[in-house]
């Protein structure tokens, strides 16, 4: 087995819920130039609701974002740059913040990322007075869609190997949809937990939407031991904290909650 990278180690304690002893690495690495991990610093700050702490370590982090291995980490700083500085009203540090991640990438950068950095740029300017958004698709007939492949499934001959494998494939239609009633739907219908973790955001949206924060908060507590990271740098799904729809439900007490539960492993 390949020895674990630094980086890697602090990881591994923060997934474990030793939240205190993996921040004092990942800080250590960030003093040693590691900039990557000033990333998994604003996650726990996040969590842990101090904004102006996420906005330091972001900055940290967006200095090396053509560093990163996947598109989600990045727009995940980009994302909890913008919640800070409306928490904060730290407008001029948000618009530091995206020029930064600009002069990161350079102009040859991936043009998707600096769309949305422009986009933080503008959000900033604005002051907030306008949401900042993530560009998403927009799915037509969500409902009647849904319903056709309910009906093609359930008429077909295909066995499912286990309910939750069931309930994976019926919420994630529900999800290609993005209809968030169906995933209500099935849920009700089957009473089974998604085994994969963005399924069990979808349905846990789903029942936020629904008035339903309670049973939004059991599905995501009873599914977090689920979530794996994609580099290095994450220790938390930042989504729970980002989506309009969960944030609310998302307390002190539940985001501590959510760091000391092991996860990824």
């Amino acid at each position: 087995m390949a020895k674990l990278t630094q980086l890697e180690a602090a990881q591994k304690k923060a997934l474990g819920g030793d939240i205190e002893e993996a921040e004092q690495a990942f800080a250590d690495l960030v003093k040693k130039g590691t900039a990557r991990a000033a990333a998994a610093l604003a996650e726990i700050s996040a969590y842990r609701g101090q904004w102006h702490e996420v906005l330091g370590h972001v900055e940290t982090s967006v200095a090396a974002l053509d560093q990163f291995e996947t598109f989600d980490v990045q727009i995940d700083q980009i994302t909890l740059c913008s919640l800070a500085a409306r928490q904060t009203e730290s407008w001029d540090r948000a618009a530091k913040t995206a020029e930064i991640g600009r002069r990161s990438l350079g102009k040859k950068g991936d043009p998707d990322l600096l769309k949305i950095l422009a986009r933080l740029a503008a959000f900033a300017a604005s002051h907030g007075s306008e949401d900042f958004r993530l560009p998403q698709g927009v799915q037509l007939g969500g409902a009647v869609r849904f319903a056709e492949a309910v009906v093609k499934v359930e008429g077909s001959k295909k066995k499912f190997s286990d309910p939750q494998t069931r309930a994976d494939h019926m919420i994630g239609l529900a999800r290609v949809y993005e209809y968030h009633e169906g995933a209500v739907q099935m849920f009700e219908k089957d009473n089974t937990l998604p085994g994969i973790f963005d399924n069990v955001v979808f349905l846990a949206a789903a029942l936020a939407k629904a008035g339903r924060s309670d049973d939004a908060w059991a599905v995501i507590r009873g599914g977090i031991s689920d979530w794996w990271p994609v580099e290095e740098t994450q220790i938390a799904p930042v989504v729970l904290l980002t989506d309009a729809s969960l944030a609310p439900i998302m307390t002190a007490v539940r985001c501590a909650e959510i760091l000391d539960t092991p996860r990824g492993s």
